[in-house]
């Protein structure tokens, strides 16, 4: 289940990036952050 909510942050990060309301490096941080609570998981 957490995995999944890390894929829909990345989803919504990914889209309000798009959008403008978050810069590249906010959007990495998020990314970088949320990738690695998946890695962790398998």
């Amino acid at each position: 289940m957490k995995a999944h909510n890390s894929k829909k942050v990345i989803q919504y990060s990914y889209l309000f990036h798009k959008i403008g309301i978050l810069d590249d490096e906010q959007y990495k941080q998020i990314e970088e952050y949320h990738g690695l609570k998946e890695k962790k998981k398998y």
